[in-house]
């Protein structure tokens, strides 16, 4: 079975980890900000939120988004780390139906079918489940919605910049993750577009998901590069590598290759902002999150079915470089999305 590449991110450098042992915990009961002035009376609520991995940069920035958001709303969010671990994420979900929650959101990429028992009991229990930030395979439509960004498109957009980019007829080299259907999507996406542009892809480099990621990504741009040295780009599969494969080619003598990912992470915009040559793609994944948070409160105010097709269209994406990088911060900003968010609420709810 393919798994997602956001379960082995545990070595993430600089990664802020909020590690939850066991069963789901939250805090005290949120109480609602002022300025809740709409016509429909929005009751207090609990969600469990599984976040599939706690120590990916990534999804703890996302995980930090949907708990602030419920908490804004008066709203309890109950988190488990998931750990990476498909045995947690059961156990979690399974806590989770068993508080007979209002509803659940996961964090992260998961594929259904290592959760499928699981997600059956909630759909039995009409605890309505969404997955966020990154798309979850699911071919049993266990999901009540899964909204992300479409994983191809990452690539597809860096691809088109690069042939812009690169020198005429310049080769390149790629990180893979064959094993995980999202995480290699951008690498499937960008192939023929670089290649229909003069840019032949000459070596790869293929992650265990099984190992030592980072140090995976350091040792296989560092080999890549020593037997196509002519390389000008690594394109890689993955949303945490420049902070790897960056020293690792400057030590080797490749400091001008143009490292090329996903995601505006903080480490990746800060390794921009130092002059290092990164290009990634953001897009505003906070949204995604919202939107489910967005559509729960609906389902539970109005009693509406949760759409599948809410975030729909509402994906935007941006390379960003040394010549458009913001001076701190992110470049999609999480404050400003869910103020947006609450915003709506506001209006709608009482």
């Amino acid at each position: 079975m393919k798994v997602n590449y956001a379960w082995r991110m545990a070595m993430v450098l600089g990664a802020a980890v909020s590690v939850v042992t066991g069963c789901s915990s939250g805090g005290a009961a949120a109480i609602k900000e002022d300025g809740f002035v709409g016509a429909t009376e929005l009751r207090t609520g609990t969600v469990g939120v599984l976040n599939v991995l706690g120590s990916s940069e990534n999804q703890m920035h996302w995980e930090n988004t949907a708990t602030g958001a419920l908490e804004k709303v008066g709203w309890t969010p109950n988190v488990t780390d998931g750990k990476g671990d498909p045995s947690v994420w059961n156990q979690a979900l399974s806590t989770f139906v068993q508080q007979k929650v209002d509803g659940i959101l996961i964090i992260g990429g998961v594929e259904t079918a290592a959760i499928a028992t699981q997600l059956k009991a909630a759909q039995a229990a009409e605890i309505p489940v969404i997955a966020v930030a990154i798309g979850s395979p699911d071919p049993e439509q266990l999901l009540d919605a899964n909204y992300a960004a479409p994983d191809g498109e990452f690539g597809t957009i860096m691809a088109e910049h690069m042939n812009e980019t690169l020198p005429p007829g310049a080769p390149w080299v790629a990180l893979t993750i064959s094993a995980s259907e999202g995480g290699n999507a951008p690498n499937l996406t960008a192939l023929p577009i670089l290649e229909a542009g003069g840019h032949p892809r000459v070596g790869t480099v293929d992650l265990n998901l099984a190992g030592d990621l980072p140090g995976q990504a350091s040792k296989g741009a560092t080999d890549l590069l020593r037997a196509n040295p002519d390389a000008a780009l690594l394109f890689s599969c993955c949303d945490f590598t420049a902070t790897q494969t960056i020293p690792a080619l400057a030590e080797s003598g490749h400091d001008t290759v143009i490292n090329a990912l996903r995601y505006d992470n903080l480490s990746t915009l800060d390794m921009i902002r130092q002059g290092k040559p990164v290009v990634t793609v953001g897009t505003n994944s906070d949204s995604a999150v919202l939107t489910g948070v967005d559509q729960l409160l609906a389902h539970t105010a109005l009693g509406t079915e949760i759409d599948p097709t809410a975030f729909d269209g509402k994906a935007e994406f941006t390379v960003i470089d040394q010549s458009n990088v913001p001076r701190s911060g992110y470049y999609y900003s999480p404050d400003d999305q869910i103020a947006t968010f609450v915003d709506k609420w506001q209006a709608e709810y009482k």
